[in-house]
């Protein structure tokens, strides 16, 4: 969920009811990962009262993600209004194993963490992005890539490893997710940063 939105919005985004939209906010209100937002102007379907919008609060922890590339690994921490705290960006041997990387990684967590001030039981999830394929059993497929993750449970691994519940789908998958303002323009320049340093 991107800025504010009423719960028949979201309701109208995921499918779901009304009253299950609204069953699941107030778990989220109790929990304090949602708050109630200032009304925006939007007056009601017929004119009257505007509904009441919610949001996601920034404060309620961290959200990680880990970026596991042939020659790179990059990881960055952000909280709930996709503001990035912090992130860092090292590079790797080509086609190194799986563990390798997922050692690797949870050193460059425990450094964005520490460098955001976040403990590590703020994490509220942790997002992996592998280039091959990531199957529904969360196991890695054959990649031309990095062939060294082939049959690896990247995600289950580093879930062992961090404490915190954690994601993994193919890079390609991601990049055609919404990013929140500005992040194609950080990837550009950290793309050219890092062209011009292996020249």
């Amino acid at each position: 969920m991107l800025g504010v939105a009423s719960r028949a919005d979201v309701a109208r985004w995921t499918g779901l009811s009304r009253s299950t939209v609204s069953s699941i906010v107030a778990e989220l209100l109790t929990e304090g990962l949602v708050v109630d937002r200032e009304e925006d102007g939007r007056s009601g379907s017929a004119g009257g009262r505007p509904p009441a919008l919610i949001a996601l609060d920034p404060a309620a922890g961290v959200a990680v993600g880990i970026d596991f590339g042939k020659r790179h690994l990059a990881v960055a921490a952000a909280d709930l209004s996709h503001r990035i705290l912090a992130e860092e960006w090292v590079e790797m041997p080509e086609d190194y194993e799986a563990e390798v990387g997922m050692d690797r990684a949870v050193e460059l967590v425990e450094s964005v963490l520490a460098d955001s001030g976040a403990e590590r039981d703020r994490i509220l999830g942790v997002g992996m992005g592998l280039p091959g394929p990531v199957h529904r059993s969360g196991i890695v497929g054959s990649s031309a890539i990095l062939p060294g993750w082939a049959g690896t449970r990247g995600a289950e691994r580093m879930a062992e490893r961090l404490g915190s519940r954690c994601g993994s789908a193919t890079t390609r998958t991601l990049a055609r997710c919404p990013r929140p303002p500005g992040a194609r323009a950080a990837i550009r320049r950290r793309s050219c940063t890092s062209s011009s340093q292996q020249e």
